[in-house]
């Protein structure tokens, strides 16, 4: 279990899966509250999420939330 990547035992977590879409996507709101829950860090996002780091540049690209 500790060799999976933290987004597919999140995706597992009913409470975690409520912030993502059907689809692997996360809305505006649940992109920005990660963030911040994060402290900005991109890369614990993106585990969380499950994603490239690259997917989740790409997913705050298109949400306008780049500093």
């Amino acid at each position: 279990m500790e060799h999976l990547p933290a987004g597919f035992l999140a995706a597992k977590n009913p409470e975690e899966s409520l912030t993502r879409h059907k689809k692997g996507k996360v809305s505006r709101e649940a992109l920005g509250d990660l963030l911040e829950r994060h402290g900005g860090n991109r890369t614990r996002v993106a585990q969380e999420l499950g994603v490239d780091r690259t997917t989740l540049w790409r997913w705050m690209k298109r949400f306008d939330l780049l500093s």
